[in-house]
């Protein structure tokens, strides 16, 4: 059993030699890699190294999406939309694309197979002014896309 200082707290841990030769490891091979550039997606800048929150079904409500900026989360997405089921305005999935003026950036990802059903449900999103629409065309699970 070893302790650490934090601030004013001692915290207790067990010495795991596995855990600490990995992590010695990984802070070597992380002090070789340059810094990366600033990230950009359209006008929008981030951080080097930034956090996005990814869309989570039933997931990433504007509740969870503001407590995960007010923790630095850089980009925010809303829980992930069926194209199908926004085109036939279905209430449920229309909620989806609530977006508050805190959480942004914010992204709205939209899901489906077809171009004309994606065309029409990206029509849609663009009421909502997301900051990003993300398409994802590429769900092999039946049940999902």
């Amino acid at each position: 059993m070893h302790r650490a200082v934090f601030g004013t707290k001692i915290v207790s841990y067990i010495y795991n030699s596995d855990f600490f030769s990995h992590f010695a490891f990984t802070f070597k091979f992380a002090s070789k890699i340059k810094m990366l550039p600033a990230v950009k997606i359209a006008d929008i800048e981030f951080a080097r190294q930034p956090l996005f929150l990814a869309p989570m079904e039933d997931v990433t409500d504007p509740a969870f999406r503001l407590l995960c900026k007010r923790f630095g989360a850089d980009l925010v997405y809303t829980e992930f939309v069926s194209a199908d089921a926004l085109i036939r305005s279905v209430k449920r999935t229309e909620q989806k694309l609530t977006i508050l003026p805190k959480e942004r950036p914010v992204a709205i990802q939209i899901y489906g197979r077809d171009i004309p059903t994606m065309v029409e449900a990206a029509k849609i999103v663009e009421q909502a002014c997301p900051d990003i629409l993300d398409l994802n065309f590429g769900c092999p699970v039946k049940k999902v896309a």
